[in-house]
């Protein structure tokens, strides 16, 4: 969403009919999702034909939208969650929140939405058995200075 949608991401700086038509249903980010879905199920069907059992599998990482995870759902060892913060959606663009506290990239830092998205992903794929295992999380902070009270508090 950030790369077709705002730009704000490398291949950003869509034109306006991309950033209107985007989220359409035959628009350049659904075209994107479908063509990931295809990628990873294809790879997940490599992986496994060479691969043996006990042999750690590589997944590539996911957007953690439902009806993604719901169109591969029957092709995954396992649930990879990136999780970085909260972002607060107002009209067609991002608000920032005046008590909420920011990382360098402008990324609301919102330890309990870790917790909350790890609950909602329990609650909509508890049925598939698979672990989850959050493979990115993390704090943009030049200085170091607030990387480890991000991580504790995110584990807390």
């Amino acid at each position: 969403m950030l790369t077709y949608c705002a730009g704000a991401w490398p291949g950003g700086n869509p034109d306006m009919l991309e950033v209107a038509t985007s989220a359409l249903p035959m628009g350049v980010f659904n075209q994107t999702m479908n063509w990931i879905a295809i990628a990873h199920s294809k790879a997940y069907d490599y992986i496994h034909e060479k691969s043996k059992p006990a042999v750690p599998l590589l997944v590539a990482n996911s957007m953690t939208l439902y009806p993604f995870l719901d169109s591969i759902s029957d092709k995954m060892d396992y649930i990879g969650i990136n999780y970085y913060g909260q972002e607060v959606i107002c009209g067609a663009g991002l608000k920032l929140v005046e008590t909420d506290e920011y990382s360098e990239s402008g990324r609301g830092v919102y330890p309990d939405g870790l917790f909350r998205v790890l609950l909602q992903f329990d609650e909509r794929y508890k049925h598939l058995n698979l672990p989850f295992i959050i493979t990115e999380n993390g704090v943009s902070d030049g200085t170091d200075l607030i990387r480890q009270p991000y991580l504790l508090e995110h584990l807390l």
